[in-house]
């Protein structure tokens, strides 16, 4: 639901940030954020915790670029394809981050549009205009943003660790910026309606960095310290706060009573608070692929499928050395050889004494066809639990071979399980995306004033993706069931009139909301009404040519009888009496 701002003039000075509110405080009351802050921190690391043994399983089995370690910084690197001897289970899990993004955010088609939960004011030609126009720009914006590289890092994201995190922000050039989260560098916590509220990011910033980016005079001694002495390219463990607002007050302009409030402060210190702002809007969007209600983390394919990975793994290493070792066996020799020269390479020659020996000390035997069969169930397992058929059937999904009743039969199959996760990124991170994403561009000016009638009018999200008209795909297939035995019967019974039971307007215009067709492309109940009455205007017109062409044909047939003799127009005349 787009939680609109239509009407509400709401502007913001990117130029001169007036949110920044620090200045306001005392000593003692940054002080105390600052213990608040710290506080928070603790409480969420340590809740945190359980779970990093399996995001560390999936970084160095599957995703090792995709977490970030506690002992890992920018400028130090990580052995991290060292545990990963077979590719297939990573090839899965990008074929399946991939099948998400054309899936379901797929640039090259619109995957979403706006209309109002009102309906008859939806159907409103200068509405529906204004709606779609809108839309249009929306879209525009995410194009020119880098929204869609960075959505395809979030889909990976949240499939190997089960929980992922993008940062939206105002941008000077781009309108909208975004970043996704790399796992492990963030905290979060839940709300009372089960969704993402707080969010803690842990990062590194340098110390030139720090004051470029907040000023000398707000940084910690510390800070000021090596800055003075040159030390500018020095780390400094830096936390970001997004947290909802106690103190919040409608309408509010002042950070200290927007709804959610937002701050910058170097971790574990008495000093360095180096910003205090507010949102209107939580700016990170937090999908978890699955999870129950006592855990704001969730738990994706990685997190399954790393077992058969390190079995996959251990597999591969046996079969290695087996290979090495038949290769370059050990080798068996008498002690009267101890003192020679002995030789393994191609083409050389080792001399011995007739009594001496020199062999393998055993022949290794792997059973190289049974191993393979295993190596591949664990790989099919793997493709399974990342759902690579489904991504690979949307992907041919415009096959020409495919029949659409087949298209529809196939993605409803896999929509069984596949539902609840569309579903929940639906609502945790597409919603809030268009949510932030509108009231973005309301404030920059990009959105024509809304019509009169949507003033204070929530307007309604519709997923009009891949995905989400298969989600769809059972509405469409019972809608044809039913039309479809309303033909048979009236072709059985030879009587058209079971016809009656449909009413064929709201039948297609229930079959256009699930395919998701285009509202500009839909006529509005007034347009068809219209229509009607131009084509029964022209029927009746027709009508009455029709009869006065044979009244007219009748007329001349008439004139052109003669009156003489005795025939049928003399006998009506005369009464038949000649």
């Amino acid at each position: 639901m787009i939680n609109s701002l239509l009407g509400s003039g709401v502007e913001i000075n990117l130029d001169n940030d007036p949110f920044d509110y620090l200045s306001t405080l005392s000593a003692a009351q940054i002080k105390d954020e600052l213990k608040r802050i710290n506080a928070l921190y603790t409480r969420l690391k340590y809740n945190r915790s359980q779970w990093e043994p399996d995001w560390e399983d999936v970084a160095d089995h599957i995703n090792p670029h995709g977490y970030k370690r506690k002992d890992k910084t920018p400028n130090k690197g990580y052995n991290s394809q060292a545990k990963i001897m077979n590719e297939s289970v990573q090839l899965a899990s990008s074929r399946s981050a991939a099948g998400m993004q054309g899936g379901m955010t797929n640039k090259a088609r619109p995957w979403f549009s706006l209309t109002t939960t009102d309906e008859d004011l939806a159907e409103q030609k200068h509405i529906k205009h204004w709606l779609q126009k809108t839309t249009e720009t929306m879209r525009g914006v995410l194009i020119r943003s880098n929204f869609y590289k960075e959505a395809a890092r979030l889909y990976r994201q949240e499939i190997d660790f089960g929980t992922a995190a993008m940062v939206a922000m105002d941008d000077d050039d781009d309108i909208i910026r975004f970043s996704t989260q790399t796992m492990g560098s963030y905290y979060i916590s839940e709300g009372k309606r089960g969704l993402v509220e707080v969010f803690v990011l842990e990062m590194d910033m340098t110390v030139r960095q720090l004051v470029a980016r907040f000023g000398l005079n707000r940084v910690s001694e510390s800070v000021k310290n090596k800055w003075n002495k040159g030390h500018k390219e020095e780390n400094v463990p830096v936390l970001w706060t997004v947290e909802p607002n106690e103190d919040y007050k409608v309408g509010s302009e002042n950070p200290v009573n927007m709804r959610y409030r937002s701050t910058y402060c170097e971790k574990g210190k008495e000093q360095g608070l180096l910003s205090l702002k507010g949102f209107h809007l939580f700016p990170v969007m937090a999908p978890r692929w699955e999870k129950n209600n006592q855990d704001p983390w969730g738990v994706g394919p990685g997190i399954i499928a790393v077992g058969g990975q390190k079995a996959l793994t251990l597999l591969e290493k046996q079969r290695s050395m087996a290979h090495e070792l038949s290769i370059q066996p050990p080798m068996r020799a008498s002690t009267n050889m101890a003192a020679r020269p002995k030789s393994s390479l191609p083409a050389s020659i080792t001399y011995t004494d007739q009594n001496d020996t020199w062999e393998p000390a055993f022949q290794p035997s792997l059973d190289e066809a049974g191993t393979a069969q295993e190596v591949r169930e664990i790989e099919d397992r793997a493709r399974r639990v990342y759902f690579e058929d489904l991504f690979l059937m949307i992907s041919g999904i415009d096959d020409s071979t495919m029949t659409a009743t087949e298209v529809q039969a196939r993605l409803q199959e896999r929509m069984v399980v596949l539902g609840p996760v569309v579903e929940t990124n639906e609502d945790e991170f597409l919603d809030p995306l268009i949510d932030i994403l509108y009231d973005t561009c309301w404030r920059r000016g990009l959105i024509d004033d809304p019509p009169e009638e949507l003033i204070d009018q929530k307007l309604k999200l519709e997923h009009t993706s891949v995905l989400a008209q298969a989600q769809k795909a059972g509405g469409i297939t019972l809608l044809d069931r039913y039309i479809g035995s309303l033909a048979n019967i009236a072709s059985v019974t030879g009587d058209p009139s079971v016809f009656d039971n449909l009413n064929e307007d709201k039948a297609a215009e229930r079959y256009g909301t699930l395919i998701g067709i285009d509202a500009e492309v839909q006529n509005s109940p007034q347009e068809v009404a219209q229509i009607r009455a131009e084509r029964q205007k022209q029927i009746q017109q027709q009508q009455q040519m029709e009869v006065a062409m044979q009244t007219a044909q009748a007329a001349k047939t008439l004139s052109d009888t003669s009156m003489e003799g005795n025939n049928a127009l003399t006998q009506a005349i005369t009464g038949g009496a000649v």
